[in-house]
Order: C-alpha cells, then sequence, then structure tokens
C-alpha cells in the first residue's frame, strides 16, 4: 500500500511538473557533482539536459546549480581581493566595454594551477551575449598560440569573470593595447590631413575616438580622449593624439605640417583659447559652438607645444591684431556678425531701389527720344504735300 501511495505520489507530480522525482533527483547529483566545480556549470546543464530537455529549468535543479555557481564566485572574488584587481574594478570593467574583435590585450591571471608573473597577449576572436542575453562573453586566444586552450571573459552585473576554459581563475592586473597605427602611405596621408585643422573632442572624447579609431587605435589614447572631452566637449582634440602619437613613435612626418601656420584664434566668453586654425572659417565654427567669438592673430602662430599650452588660458592682448579695451572682448562675437547679416536685406533694398530708379530714368529718356524722332518725321511730311 505504501508502495501504491508513493508511485501515485510521482505519477502526479511527473503530470504536473513534467518531470519525475527520478530524473530531479538525477540533474540535482550532477549539479551537485564534483566534476563540474570549479566553474563548468555549462558542462553541468549540459549533462542535465540530455535526461530531459528543460530540466536545468526546474526550481529544485536551479536552485542547487544557482548555489554551486555562487559558491564558485565568492571563491574567485576571495582570490582577487588579495590580487591587486577586483571584479567591478572600473578598470576592468571600462576595458571589457571597449573590446572588440580583432583587438589585443595584456593579462596577468592566476588559477588554483597556476600563480601568473607575466603578462601574456591575447586577441579577441568575438564578443557576444549568452544566457539569454544576461551575460556579455568575449572569447580570446593566445597570441602567438592560436591553437592553445581558449580563454573567455564574462561581465555579468557590473562583475567581470576570467576563465581558462571551463576552470574558473582570476585576473591580477591588465595592460590595454594598441590595434592600429598610421603604417601606410594612405593612412599617413590621411591622418596628416585630419590634424590640419581642429578636431572636436565631443561628448566624453566620443567624436575624437570615432574619427581616430582606425588611425590610431590605442587604449591609452582613448582614456585621454574621454578625460579630455569630460572637461571640454567642444575642445580641440590634436594636443592629446600628439602627445599619444609621441609616444607610439610615430614619425614627424606624420603630424601636423607646421608649414601651415595658425592666423586665427577661437576664444570664449571669459577671454579663453578654445582653440587655433589657420581657416577663419574653422575659428568661426569653434567660436560658435561655444558662443565665443574669432580673433585675428596679430601675426602667424606656429603649431608647436607654445600654441598647444595656450589652449584653456586668456589669448595675450598683444596677439589680439584687432584690439578692443580688454581681452575680454577681444575680437568680433558671433553674436555681433548675425546682426550684421540681418542689415543685408536693407542694403538690398536699397541697391534694388537703385536698380529700379535707373530703368525708370533710362525708359523715361527712351520715351522722349521717340516723342521727338516722331515730331521730326510728322514736319517732314507736312512740307512735302504743298510742293506735291
Amino acid at each position: 500500500m505504501t508502495r501504491y501511495s508513493s508511485t501515485m505520489t510521482e505519477a502526479l507530480q511527473e503530470i504536473r511538473e513534467g518531470f519525475s522525482s527520478k530524473q530531479i533527483k538525477m540533474a540535482i547529483g550532477i549539479a551537485s557533482d564534483k566534476r563540474y566545480a570549479g566553474g563548468n556549470m555549462t558542462g553541468a546543464v549540459n549533462a542535465i539536459e540530455k535526461i530531459k530537455r528543460g530540466l536545468s529549468d526546474h526550481p529544485q535543479v536551479a536552485a542547487v546549480l544557482k548555489r554551486q555557481n555562487e559558491d564558485i564566485e565568492e571563491e574567485i572574488e576571495e582570490e582577487i581581493e588579495i590580487d591587486e584587481m577586483k571584479m567591478d574594478d572600473p578598470k576592468l570593467v571600462k576595458t571589457f566595454d571597449k573590446l572588440k574583435k580583432g583587438q589585443t590585450i595584456k593579462l596577468k591571471t592566476s588559477s588554483t594551477i597556476n600563480q601568473g608573473k607575466d603578462f601574456v597577449e591575447y586577441i579577441v576572436k568575438s564578443k557576444n551575449t549568452v544566457n539569454k542575453g544576461r551575460v556579455e562573453k568575449v572569447t580570446l586566444v593566445t597570441k602567438g598560440n592560436e591553437k592553445a586552450v581558449k580563454k573567455f571573459l564574462y561581465k555579468r552585473d557590473g562583475k567581470v569573470t576570467f576563465a581558462i576554459g571551463d576552470m574558473g581563475a582570476s585576473i591580477d592586473d591588465i595592460k590595454e593595447g594598441t590595434w592600429a597605427l598610421p603604417d601606410s602611405p594612405k593612412a599617413k596621408a590621411e591622418l596628416k590631413k585630419l590634424m590640419s585643422k581642429p578636431i572636436k573632442l565631443g561628448k566624453e572624447g566620443d567624436d575624437a575616438t570615432d574619427i581616430m579609431y582606425s588611425l590610431i587605435g590605442d587604449d591609452e589614447l582613448l582614456d585621454d580622449l574621454y578625460v579630455a572631452g569630460k572637461k571640454n566637449p567642444n575642445g580641440d582634440a590634436r594636443p592629446v593624439i600628439k602627445k599619444a602619437m609621441k609616444r607610439l613613435g610615430i614619425k614627424e612626418e606624420v603630424e601636423l605640417d607646421e608649414g601651415v601656420p595658425y592666423k586665427f584664434a577661437a576664444v570664449d566668453k571669459k577671454g579663453l583659447v578654445i582653440g587655433f586654425s589657420s581657416d577663419e572659417r574653422d575659428a568661426k565654427d569653434m567660436a560658435r559652438r561655444n558662443k565665443g567669438r574669432v580673433v585675428t592673430l596679430t601675426k602667424p602662430l606656429p603649431d608647436n607645444k607654445k600654441s598647444d599650452q595656450m589652449i584653456n588660458r586668456p589669448l595675450p592682448d598683444k596677439m589680439d591684431k584687432f584690439p578692443t579695451n580688454t581681452s575680454a572682448t577681444q575680437g568680433k562675437r558671433m553674436g555681433e556678425e548675425d546682426e550684421k547679416k540681418m542689415d543685408k536685406p536693407d542694403s538690398a533694398k536699397e541697391v534694388e531701389q537703385g536698380r529700379d530708379d535707373k530703368k525708370k530714368t533710362r525708359i523715361a529718356q527712351l520715351q522722349l527720344q521717340i516723342a521727338k524722332a516722331t515730331e521730326t518725321i510728322n514736319k517732314l511730311n507736312t512740307q512735302e504735300k504743298p510742293n506735291a
């Protein structure tokens, strides 16, 4: 009787949940198996799904899997706290977010069987999402040994974890990499052209980053552009780029041509220099974005370290070709130019009116000449009639 009652209970459970108690017990056993410890939760889920599809989502089974996974994460977190980086380290998270296919990254890692001493360079093979979009995954291969065991970076809930195959590991340190340099004549010419006029930083350096990404692909440069863009989104990115060029050993021939000196400066409301340009239109564009003004320089200013150091500082009065009373009112305000443009319609009307008056005068003169000619012809006709 007892045996029959137990069988009926199991049968009802299987009808209600779709899984028998035997299947659930087997799944819980797999989830708790030491063979799947150390971060191999994918292996455990795959083994459970072979029993019956969807079994890993059963509340009891999922709870054991979750507990096992949390225990692993706690162990990894304890290791990382001893090391230099935590899973939610801003540098680590930011680097993960920026990673794209083809980039390189250097990691110093440790596992239960190996303590990392040196940095190893990896290539990003792919970046996608797993676990129904809840987890971001980056697949890495060792540079120079692509057939070695693949490594993985996972980001979930703002935390980044590392795995060597199915084995969990910790990240001790990270070095950002360089994935693009102007090493072809075409790239060098493109960079030289870009550097010949101001490059807007944009919000958090996004505009300059988009422009430079494929020419000088360097994480440290992108970080510097980010910082500069946070301070002044409308500023010129070239000083930051030139600093990176020097660090990366990019030849001077690619740098901004000093044969094209600056003739104009864009100055903000406080009289601080926004940037310099050899083209007045570019200077006006910078000034307009900052509601500032354009200053014509007394003499051309070469593009060098001195001009870079003048950014965000007051422009000396002696450099203004058309100085006013104070440096705070140097140059022509963009608003004043707009007011002058608004006056143009009246001037145009006067010119048009003058043209109309000339036309009327000329018509009147022609009409008078026609009238005189007609009168002369009539007189001649009258004189000829008596003789006839």
